[in-house]
C-alpha cells in the first residue's frame, strides 16, 4: 500500500457520512498519490474487503460488482459511460447496480437527492418529476409510527374528532411531520409547540399532501393547523421552485389577511428565501406589484386585490381558502374560483371553516380532490365562544360598496 495508507480511513462502512459519495467529486491524484483502482482519482481510502485504494462509495460498489461473478456482465457494460453527476440526459447516466439507490422514474443510478428523499438520475428526468403535480404533493413522505395509528381511534372518541376513513393518525406533536430545524424554533420561540385536538389531526392530514375540508369553532386552531405544515412543505419545494409563488392563502377581510401574513413572518423569521407577500386593497397597488417581483414564496391575499395584479401562479401547489363559509358559500363565491382558476390544474386545497353546512360542502365538491373531511366537536354546531347579534339598518343609511370592509363600516 501507498505511504498515505496510515492517513487513510478505511471504506467498509458505508453509512459514513464522511466518506466521498460519488467519484465525481473527489479530486485527481498529485504526485505519487494512490490511485482509485476503478476511475483513477485520488485514492482517499482504503477497501480492507479487498486491500484496495478507492475514491468514494460509488467507486467501492463498482468494485464490489466487478469481483462478484454474478455482476461482472454489469460491470463490463458499465464502462462505457462516463462518470458524470447529473448528466442532461438519462441515457448517460449508467445503470445502478445492487444496492445503489435508484432514480425514481428511470431506475438508472440516482444521483442527485430531490425533496429530502425523491432521487433522480439526469436533468432530463428532474424536469419531468418537477412537471408531475401529484407526484410533488407526496413530497417529502410522511411516516407516521404504528403507535400512533393504534392510539389514534381511542383518541379520536376521546376528543370528538371525525374524520374520513382515508386519513394518517393524530400526531402528539408538530415534530411528528418532519419539521425543518429552523422553522421548528420559530414554534418553540413563539410558544406554539402545545398542540391542539384540531391541530393534531388536521396538520397530520396536510402534511401528508391531503385536500382537506377542516370544521372547528374558533379557539381550535385552525391558522396554526395549516400554517405550520404548509410553510414545512414550501421549505423543502423551494430548492427546486425558484422565484416561483408555491403557496397561496385568500381571506375575505383584509384585517384577517394582515393578521395571517404576521403570523406567517413570524414563523419564517430566520429561514433563507423564505417572502410573503400581503395583497389587500388599501395598499398602493405599485408596492405590492413590487413585492411581487421579490422571489415570492407565499402570497396571502384577498380575492379582490389578487385578481387585479394577477400574480403568476402556475406553480403554486398549495391553497388555503382560510374562512371558507365566506369564500365559497356567500359574496365572494364568484371571485374565488376565479382565483383557483389561475393555479394549475392539480394542487393541494385546503378549506378552514367554524361549521360545515351542505351548501358549503356541495361547492367545496367542486374545487377538491379526494379530500378528508376532519369535524371536531359538533357538525353544524355553532361556536360556543362566539356572540350572535343582529343589527338593523334602514334603507338609507347603507351604503353601497364592493368592498366588504368598508360595507361594515356604518355598523361599527
Amino acid at each position: 500500500m501507498s505511504m498515505f495508507s496510515s492517513k487513510k480511513q478505511k471504506i467498509d462502512n458505508n453509512l459514513d457520512d464522511t466518506i466521498i459519495e460519488l467519484a465525481i467529486d473527489q479530486r485527481q491524484p498529485k504526485g505519487d498519490e494512490p490511485k482509485c483502482i476503478i476511475c483513477g482519482r485520488y485514492g482517499e481510502y482504503i477497501c480492507d474487503t479487498y486491500d484496495v485504494d478507492i475514491c468514494s462509495k460509488e467507486c467501492k460498489q463498482l468494485y464490489s460488482s466487478k469481483k462478484n461473478s454474478n455482476s461482472k456482465v454489469l460491470f463490463d457494460q458499465l464502462k462505457q459511460y462516463p462518470i458524470v453527476r447529473f448528466p442532461e440526459n438519462s441515457s448517460a447516466q449508467r445503470p445502478a447496480l445492487p444496492g445503489e439507490e435508484k432514480c425514481l422514474l428511470c431506475k438508472k443510478f440516482g444521483t442527485k437527492q430531490v425533496f429530502g428523499s425523491a432521487k433522480l438520475c439526469s436533468k432530463d428526468c428532474l424536469e419531468d418529476f418537477l412537471k408531475d403535480n401529484d407526484r410533488l404533493l407526496k413530497y417529502p413522505p410522511i411516516t407516521f409510527s404504528s403507535r400512533l395509528y393504534h392510539q389514534s381511534t381511542d383518541r379520536r372518541k376521546e376528543l370528538q374528532i371525525t374524520v374520513s376513513s382515508n386519513s394518517p393518525p393524530l400526531i402528539e406533536k408538530f415534530s411528528d411531520i418532519n419539521l425543518d430545524a429552523d422553522l421548528f424554533k420559530n414554534i418553540e420561540k413563539n410558544r406554539l409547540c402545545s398542540i391542539t385536538p384540531f391541530q393534531s389531526q388536521a396538520s397530520a392530514i396536510i402534511a401528508e399532501g391531503s385536500d382537506l375540508v377542516g370544521c372547528g369553532e374558533k379557539g381550535t386552531g385552525k391558522t396554526m393547523a395549516y400554517l405550520i405544515p404548509l410553510i414545512n412543505r414550501v421549505i423543502t419545494w423551494r430548492t427546486e421552485f425558484q422565484d416561483k409563488v408555491l403557496a397561496l392563502i385568500v381571506t375575505a377581510t383584509r384585517e384577517t389577511a394582515t393578521q395571517l401574513e404576521q403570523k406567517c413572518k413570524r414563523l419564517c423569521e430566520g429561514i433563507p428565501n423564505m417572502r410573503t407577500a400581503l395583497i389587500i386593497g388599501g395598499i398602493s397597488e405599485t408596492t405590492q406589484q413590487y413585492r411581487l417581483k421579490s422571489a415570492i414564496q407565499i402570497i396571502i391575499a384577498t380575492p379582490g386585490r389578487l385578481l387585479k395584479l394577477n400574480p403568476d401562479l402556475r406553480q403554486c401547489l398549495m391553497v388555503v381558502l382560510h374562512d371558507g363559509f365566506t369564500l365559497l358559500d356567500g359574496t365572494f363565491m364568484e371571485e374565488t374560483k376565479s382565483v383557483l382558476r389561475l393555479l394549475p390544474p392539480r394542487h393541494q386545497t385546503i378549506i378552514m371553516c367554524p361549521t360545515l353546512i351542505p351548501s358549503l360542502e356541495e361547492h367545496a365538491q367542486q374545487v377538491l380532490f379526494f379530500p378528508v373531511r376532519l369535524i371536531v366537536g359538533g357538525r353544524y354546531r355553532t361556536a360556543a365562544l362566539l356572540r350572535q347579534i343582529v343589527i338593523w339598518v334602514e334603507n338609507n343609511k347603507k351604503e353601497k360598496s364592493t368592498d366588504c370592509d368598508s360595507a361594515l363600516i356604518p355598523l361599527l
